[in-house]
């Protein structure tokens, strides 16, 4: 409600959004959940968008500057999705911010530990 108050720190934020909607498609896929194991459910659904979306992150970080408008851009699209998605399932003012944060930390942990297989540092099926 407040967005012109503040600049975004990206200078294309629909690049953050076509790329999301390619990683949300993908999150999606029945596969996942069908021959993968992964809960249909919230917490599941969630699981598979933010691991999708580590990946891409990851591999973004091979392409530099232009990789790093691009996970900005990421990134804060991720942001604005999960607090109006939040925000639908009737989470409240005083609570969403800290919410949002928890799921960005978890997608962070989840960039972490893809960082360190690719590293050989952690085994790929942890």
């Amino acid at each position: 409600m407040l967005d012109f108050l503040f600049r975004r720190l990206t200078a294309e934020p629909a690049r953050g959004g076509a790329l999301f909607s390619v990683a949300t498609a993908e999150a999606r896929r029945p596969h996942w959940f069908r021959d993968g194991g992964v809960p249909d459910t919230l917490d599941g659904r969630f699981a598979m968008l933010a691991t999708i979306l580590a990946l891409i992150l990851v591999r973004l970080e091979r392409d530099g500057e232009a990789g790093d408008q691009v996970s900005v851009a990421l990134t804060e699209r991720f942001i604005a999705v999960m607090e109006s998605e939040h925000r639908e399932l009737g989470l409240g003012d005083p609570t969403l911010g800290k919410t949002v944060r928890k799921l960005v930390g978890a997608l962070a942990g989840r960039v972490e530990l893809w960082r360190k297989a690719l590293a050989g540092g952690e085994a790929w099926h942890a």
